[in-house]
């Protein structure tokens, strides 16, 4: 998951519009778009800004990952538990998403073995032709 992936993901998780966060970052929410689409580099001042907004650490949102992810969110306040349902449908979505991207990169990453290893053969073959 990349950064502004992150971002969009614990915004949504927090209940908050990007309009929300625009205005507590003192941007546009056009700006702050830009931000979660991956648009624009994001300055480490303002990295620090969006996660005091958000409610978490640098560190962590910049780790998280679907365990991190799960971890916070059990250990967040109960006044936070107030997420809409959509937003809870949209976390999970996110998260089968995630993990269909790893599927399909592990499968992937077994077929790139398998022609190294098609690539070895022919090597050595030719080797032997010579």
């Amino acid at each position: 998951m990349q950064l502004h992936e992150k971002i969009h993901l614990m915004r949504t998780v927090k209940g908050l519009s990007q309009e929300d966060i625009a205005e507590k970052l003192g941007i546009s929410a056009n700006g702050y778009g830009k931000i979660e689409r991956g648009e624009t580099d994001v300055q480490w001042s303002r990295l620090q800004k969006i996660a005091e907004v958000l409610g978490i650490s640098v560190k962590d949102l910049i780790t998280l990952n679907d365990k991190t992810f799960v971890n916070l969110n059990l250990g967040r306040d109960q006044n936070n538990n107030m997420a809409s349902e959509q937003s809870n449908y949209e976390v999970k979505y996110e998260l089968e998403k995630a993990n269909l991207l790893i599927e399909q990169k592990d499968k992937e990453i077994i077929l790139l073995r398998e022609q190294i290893a098609q690539l070895k053969e022919m090597i050595e073959l030719m080797k032997q032709k010579i």
